[in-house]
């Protein structure tokens, strides 16, 4: 298990208790790059290579991604590692960024900056002066991006056993429904509860004969496995109930704008909606479908919660961060906001486009003229610029 091997070297060890700052890891097994590595400080996605005329499985290897208000994506380096190699490189990485990262200043103390001003192959370099020479990349098998999602039946690779993905709305899960939860994963599958990165949860280890009795459980009529598209792609940080730089609420809104949408539309393929609070980027609005993030203005000498748009994130194969559009967006006018984008999506999208192909064919400019049109029809006034708190 590599992860608890990285976790096991890692914690409480005093060579790396004084790092500038946070250092991510992530490792992925699955063709669905699930614990998205370009946007943490040191990833490892399934590779192949060819090594003395035999196939051998492993890892290529990304450094320096991250988002808050300077985002950046992780970078590939030129390294395939085995599984056994993976510890040692990981330490080689973190030992550049003891020895080498910022601690002038807070903003600057992270790998991404390093890695952004030595570039991937001066950090290459600086790493097999430490760890030994490496081997040069191979095949990646990493085939998509499905953002951490996994709603309904699937079968896994034991022929008779089913996992199932359930929609956590918000990712708020009460303690008597984990309880329930749990007696659920031991009566009809292998006892464990599986978190993803969508804040959902997986069940593994159901034997097909029991599925359908599965499906019919109580709890399920709330935590389904069919959920309705919108509220289902819809994350949130925490907002200001607990956090002191949130600058707005966010899960509320967030539920007014899913709740919303499903009203609204029927819709088939799924627009990711990303909803944060503040700069920080807790809610990841830079590889969402559409991000939001929170802001203030004054509106009739009012302060104003709401929030500004980015459009067009995905991570993957072919990651970019989405693009930021002008305008404030007030929260109580955010559903019809959204509403209108969202329409123009549907009405203009290819089959079986994605809204991030979408916005790639089509540039920003459409989503831009429509926002303004929203907010035309909606604003009798410009809005001051957001407050700076």
């Amino acid at each position: 298990d590599l992860q608890r091997e990285l976790f096991n070297y890692f914690q409480g060890n005093r060579q790396f208790s004084n790092l500038p700052r946070k250092f991510k890891l992530s490792i992925s097994a699955g063709i669905f790059d699930t614990a998205h590595a370009g946007i943490n400080d040191l990833a490892f996605t399934p590779a192949v290579k060819a090594v003395n005329s035999k196939v051998i499985k492993g890892f290529h290897v990304f450094v320096g991604g991250g988002l808050s208000s300077q985002p950046y994506l992780a970078k590939p380096l030129d390294i395939f590692v085995r599984p056994e190699e993976v510890l040692n490189l990981a330490i080689g990485v973190a030992t550049l960024f003891r020895d080498f990262g910022s601690r002038e200043s807070r903003k600057k103390s992270r790998l991404k900056f390093l890695v952004e001003q030595w570039g991937a192959g001066k950090f290459k370099q600086e790493l097999e002066k430490l760890i030994g020479p490496l081997l040069t990349r191979g095949d990646e098998c990493t085939e998509s991006w499905n953002a951490g999602y996994f709603y309904g039946v699937h079968q896994q690779k034991q022929a008779e056993l089913n996992y199932v993905g359930l929609s956590v709305p918000l990712g708020r899960l009460k303690a008597e429904e984990l309880g329930e939860l749990a007696d659920l994963a031991a009566k009809y599958g292998d006892s464990s509860l599986r978190t993803t990165n969508s804040k959902n949860i997986i069940l593994a280890g159901i034997p097909k004969e029991t599925i359908l009795a599965f499906l019919h459980e109580p709890l399920l009529r709330k935590l389904t496995p069919f959920p309705k598209t919108f509220i289902s792609h819809t994350i949130s940080c925490t907002g200001k109930e607990f956090c002191n730089f949130a600058l707005v609420e966010t899960r509320k809104h967030a539920l007014r704008i899913g709740h919303h949408l499903d009203q609204v539309f029927n819709q088939k393929t799924p627009v990711r909606i990303h909803i944060t609070g503040c700069p920080n980027s807790c809610g990841q609005l830079q590889i969402a479908d559409i991000g939001l993030r929170g802001s203030l203005s004054r509106i009739n000498g009012q302060a104003v919660e709401g929030f500004e748009l980015q459009i067009g994130g995905t991570l993957g194969t072919k990651p970019g961060f989405g693009t930021k559009l002008n305008g404030f967006i007030p929260a109580q006018t955010a559903p019809q906001a959204l509403e209108h984008l969202i329409s123009y999506f549907n009405h203009h999208k290819l089959e079986n486009e994605s809204f991030h192909d979408f916005v790639l064919r089509v540039g920003t400019a459409p989503l831009q003229e429509r926002l303004n049109t929203f907010l035309a029809l909606d604003r009798n006034e410009i809005l001051e610029q957001p407050l700076v708190i």
